[in-house]
């Protein structure tokens, strides 16, 4: 979906074109055994092909009567200005703040299929802001989907919310070669986390840490010794048919 939405589909109101540069996905399900303490099961989430408006930004929903899924624009980029817009309430303010004419009927945003073009590669990463502290409710299962790869980037993009714990997933969990060395000062801050994390013999090494984003890089080191974290799985695939149906029916 990430793949098929970052490449061959656009934003559209009024005027106004938008490329889509990153995505967040959120989904829950009791059939798939797969219940993310971070998604609230809003029944919208449960239908396909809506727009979902909330106090984090706007979501274009996904999801079935089997699952609760929506992808959340973190970025975009203004095809006519080249201007990007990073972060899911800038985004939902340029595309949303101007919704049209409260008394008549409105063009509101939509989706829009873009044919033809050369394909970029889409990386997967942790994603961002999520509840997670000692006090957190759900902490072992806060845990296991904290660092789950459900945030999706076009290659190109390089302005990412949480960057250095975007290059260390990458450099440590998806074994690709990234833009900065170890010899950056900020991102050796982030390796000698994560190495302190991977040598720790409890959550305890987690906890000790003060910085809530280098407790981030000593939890992926701590998961990574043990084996548990879930990689990325990027197909590179579009959408099935059926969804292409769903998405350009209207």
């Amino acid at each position: 979906m990430a793949h098929d939405l970052i490449n061959h589909w656009e934003i559209i109101h009024v005027d106004r074109r938008y490329q889509i540069l990153e995505l967040e996905f959120f989904a829950s399900s009791s059939k798939l055994e797969h219940l993310d303490p971070y998604v609230d099961e809003y029944p919208i989430r449960s239908t396909f092909g809506r727009w979902m408006l909330n106090l984090n930004g706007v979501e274009l929903t996904l999801g079935n009567a089997d699952i609760f899924l929506s992808a959340r624009f973190r970025s975009v980029q203004c095809a006519e200005t080249g201007k990007e817009f990073n972060g899911p309430n800038r985004v939902f303010r340029e595309i949303f703040m101007d919704s049209g004419d409260a008394l008549a009927p409105s063009d509101l945003p939509r989706l829009h299929r873009i044919e033809g073009g050369e394909d970029v590669g889409v990386i997967a990463v942790p994603r961002v802001g999520l509840n997670f502290s000692e006090f957190s409710e759900e902490i072992d299962v806060r845990a296991d989907y904290l660092l789950r790869p459900y945030r999706s980037s076009a290659e190109r993009f390089v302005d990412l919310a949480d960057k250095y714990i975007a290059l260390l997933y990458i450099d440590k969990v998806s074994n690709v070669s990234i833009p900065v060395g170890a010899e950056h000062g900020i991102y050796k801050k982030y390796l000698q986390a994560y190495e302190k994390g991977f040598s720790g013999t409890s959550m305890e090494v987690v906890w000790e840490e003060r910085s809530k984003t280098l407790r981030i890089a000593r939890l992926l080191g701590y998961q990574a010794a043990r084996k548990v974290l879930v990689l990325p799985e990027m197909s590179n695939q579009n959408l099935d048919a059926g969804l292409m149906e769903e998405l350009t029916k209207n």
